[in-house]
């Protein structure tokens, strides 16, 4: 991700358990954020994962089948 500059990115139909995602988060990730739906859904369908240096993002609903997020650039 640092090498095409995102700060932002979305993943969809993971199908990622909670241990999984802790997993991909602590190791691969470790200095972003994320959210996902894991708490409404049996898995976590939808992640978005940040970089909290450039930009925050708040969760406003969370669903089986979608995230509302609003996104600030810091």
């Amino acid at each position: 991700m640092k090498m095409n500059k995102m700060d932002v990115c979305g993943l969809v139909e993971t199908k990622l358990s909670s241990s999984s995602l802790s997993f991909m988060h602590k190791f691969r990730l470790k200095n972003w954020q994320y959210l996902s739906n894991v708490g409404v859904a049996n898995n976590a369908r939808i992640v978005v994962f940040w970089n909290p240096s450039t930009v925050r993002v708040d969760l406003l609903n969370c669903y089986t089948q979608g995230l509302h997020v609003n996104q600030h650039l810091s």
